[in-house]
């Protein structure tokens, strides 16, 4: 129950984030083909109330579609942010259910409990930094290897650099956002004042 609980939480996770990267792409899309372009419309005539290009809709079809994305995009936001979340608790189970099972006083336990809420919520709103770390150097990794196939020979070495650095952040991630380390971490400041 508990494996089918998680592989559904992460497929709902993962089809979430695919339709918000879809909708902020058709986004933007949509509004850079709605709305003027800065850089090429310097010396033309028309110009808005204000003077200047702000909001000048050259295609309402590109606008309704930008609205339309815009106005999509916040429900799955929301529904990104649950899945997020209810991984998150999933991946914490098992040390909640170690706490739980411990031999330890009520008030051990809720401090460590509290600590994994901590953690839940850390990794939660803070999982954008490896995601987009990890997309960063996924992409700058694509360019070295191109780099690579061009004839720069220190670019391969550039690329592994770059690999053990986004695993390295990956790992530290999860050492300081781990909940018996928010715990032990807690523990040390208190006991040392």
């Amino acid at each position: 129950m508990n494996k089918q609980f998680h592989a559904a939480v992460e497929v709902a996770d993962k089809a979430t984030d695919g339709a918000q990267q879809a909708l902020h792409a058709a986004k933007t899309i949509a509004g850079s083909e709605a709305y003027r372009k800065y850089n090429w419309i310097h010396s033309a005539p028309v110009r808005n109330a204000a003077g200047n290009f702000r909001g000048m809709v050259i295609s309402s079809r590109w606008k309704a579609v930008f609205h339309f994305a815009e106005d999509a995009l916040k429900p799955v936001e929301r529904v990104a942010l649950f899945a997020s979340l209810a991984v998150n608790i999933a991946k914490s189970k098992d040390e909640v259910d170690q706490i739980l099972a411990s031999q330890d006083n009520w008030a051990f336990k809720g401090a460590r409990l509290s600590a994994q809420v901590s953690s839940v919520c850390l990794r939660t709103s803070l999982g954008v930094v490896p995601a987009g770390a990890h997309l960063l150097a996924l992409s700058l990794g694509g360019y070295l290897r191109l780099a690579d196939m061009a004839g720069l020979h220190r670019a391969a070495t550039w690329n592994r650099a770059l690999q053990s650095l986004d695993t390295d952040l990956d790992t530290t991630f999860d050492t300081v956002t781990d909940g018996n380390n928010i715990y032990l971490s807690v523990n040390k400041i208190v006991l040392t004042r």
